[in-house]
């Protein structure tokens, strides 16, 4: 049965060369936003006026490949099934697994498809036939219930109606086969070939050679992906094909629709998850002599330290004020049974508890991110004070020079951590860049290398005197003293400000912004300004903005 489906799977190989079928046939591709101008001296189209008075640039638009986390979210979406196959890892750029440029299929990717395919097509079918079909087979016949599925299937899978050829096409495939294996079988290869299609492993949109609006299905997609990290559900697209999607006002009503939904929650982790680089903790080790607290259930604490970060998230995005602010300064922390008696919490059996601690300080005081931004044996500022500066600050950092020697000390019980770790600022090759990190990490040195709040080391007062330096930021450049006041000082800064603003571009559009993207970027910083820094209102402005709501290339000349 194999055989039946290697189309779709060279399909989905050489994608490059697939041509793009004019889909907008389904949808309106009208919108509110201005169109073209004739060129008073030639006669053709330039580009329109945005908003910001300049012609509108929204950048190159590249045909997306469904990272792992969209394509399991996709699959859980249109079939129910949660197993996670194996699928080969996604690059990441810019701190971000969802770059056109350098996600492309390489033979690994072909051979984990085509498996992901079998294996969740097998799962859907045995599993959960009937919730898959919109009929009964036996009450109207399998050939009109087969048809029925095709056409709701497919939909769902390829984000918007099948063209009439796309939908004959997989009927064929359905009755070729069921006459030879029986129905369920037929469903199954039907499924299979649905997920090896480039129009389900894609976000294809057409390119055109000068930015318009895109269309309704397009906007659909954009917006799912943005904010549930997975394909749109029949209202979504049902409002892209009727023309719901097409002005500005409805897309952003929509947005603030699908913030409501249960999806958002587990769709905007995937964006806290890759930014604050939560992936650090998959594998964490932790010395078993130094910390023998944690030699025996070390999987678990890593599994509670997971829960942990992301119910904090969950906290103030969804019971609290959704704020920067808040996400910077807060005082709570989530504990589990494992994790409990770590950070002195009592009698702790299922679930989380919510913890107040006054002396921590939002996401840089949150246990699980203490302990990932430290190695095994000790504290490592250096890792905190990058962190920060790369973040928060999006301030990238240049690599060691070549022959230096990038460990951390060996742990001192007679030394302090900043006593350990001056050496990088005394050695005239290393004090460039931890002038800029350690004064930065220091700040944190009340958090251990598990995460536990100390006011000792080495017997002696913990020092959390930090100092932040040329930031770009003159509020913000200068000395500090702990992780609260650092934490404050941050969320006061309109660098961080501007530096969550460019995270949440590149998430959103897939790529690193461009000089192109200066009236995109004034938006949202304007609107998350106004906001005063609500993290769910700048979402509202990336979907809302120019660069997201127009596709195109850049002019020639400004090409980068």
């Amino acid at each position: 049965m194999r055989v039946v489906v290697v189309f779709a799977l060279a399909l989905a190989a050489g994608c490059s060369a697939v041509s793009f079928p004019d889909f907008r046939e389904a949808a309106s591709s009208s919108s509110g936003a201005p169109q073209p101008r004739p060129n008073a001296s030639s006669g053709g189209p330039v580009f329109p006026l945005g908003a910001c008075g300049v012609e509108v640039a929204p950048g190159p638009r590249t045909v997306r490949l469904l990272t792992p986390t969209e394509y399991y979210n996709s699959v859980r979406d249109l079939l129910g099934d949660v197993s996670r196959p194996p699928l080969a890892p996604a690059a990441q750029t810019l701190g971000f697994d969802n770059n056109a440029d350098i996600n492309v299929v390489s033979q690994g990717h072909i051979e984990a498809y085509f498996s992901a395919a079998e294996t969740v097509a097998n799962n859907a079918v045995t599993d959960r036939l009937p919730m898959l079909l919109p009929c009964d087979p036996a009450a109207v016949g399998e050939q009109l219930c087969g048809r029925l599925a095709v056409e709701q299937l497919g939909k769902l899978a390829f984000r918007r109606t099948l063209l009439s050829e796309e939908a004959e096409t997989f009927v064929a495939l359905l009755e070729g086969a069921r006459a030879e294996y029986g129905f369920a079988d037929a469903i199954r290869l039907v499924v299979t070939a649905l997920l090896q299609s480039p129009q389900f492993l894609y976000r294809l949109e057409e390119v055109p050679d000068v930015p318009r609006p895109v269309s309704g299905v397009e906007m659909a997609s954009r917006l799912s992906f943005l904010l549930w990290a997975s394909g749109p559900d029949e209202a979504l697209i049902s409002d892209a094909e009727s023309g719901n999607l097409d002005q500005p006002a409805q897309v952003e009503a929509a947005v603030r629709r699908m913030l409501n939904d249960h999806r958002a929650r587990e769709g905007l982790m995937n964006f806290f998850d890759q930014w604050l680089e939560m992936h650090r903790l998959s594998g964490l080790a932790k010395d078993a002599t130094t910390f023998p607290e944690v030699a025996n259930n070390l999987p678990d604490v890593r599994v509670g330290w997971a829960r942990s970060l992301r119910a904090f998230i969950d906290h103030v995005m969804w019971e609290g004020t959704g704020t920067l602010k808040e996400l910077l300064t807060s005082d709570v922390f989530y504990v589990d049974a494992a994790l409990a008696p770590l950070y002195g919490v009592n009698h702790v059996k299922d679930g989380l508890a919510l913890v107040h601690d006054p002396r921590r300080a939002g996401i840089l005081g949150q246990p699980a991110v203490a302990a990932f931004l430290a190695n095994d044996k000790q504290g490592h500022p250096v890792r905190r004070g990058i962190f920060v500066r790369e973040q928060l600050l999006c301030q990238s950092l240049p690599a060691p020079p070549a022959g230096v020697v990038v460990t951390a000390p060996d742990p001192d019980p007679n030394a302090t951590t900043r006593e350990r770790f001056s050496e990088h600022t005394r050695n005239p090759m290393c004090a460039g860049c931890h002038l800029l990190t350690d004064g930065v990490g220091f700040g944190m040195e009340n958090l251990d290398a598990l995460g536990r709040w100390r006011d000792l080391e080495a017997n002696r007062p913990v020092d959390v005197s930090g100092r932040f330096l040329f930031t770009q930021d003159p509020t913000l450049d200068g000395e500090f003293n702990g992780l609260a006041e650092m934490a404050w000082k941050l969320a006061r800064s309109q660098r961080v400000a501007n530096c969550v603003v460019r995270q949440a571009f590149r998430y959103g559009m897939g790529r690193g912004e461009m000089p192109q993207d200066a009236c995109t970027l004034e938006h949202m910083n304007r609107v998350f300004a106004n906001a005063n820094g609500d993290l769910r209102e700048l979402l509202v402005a990336v979907a809302t903005s120019e660069g997201f709501r127009y596709a195109g290339w850049p002019p020639a000349e400004d090409a980068p």
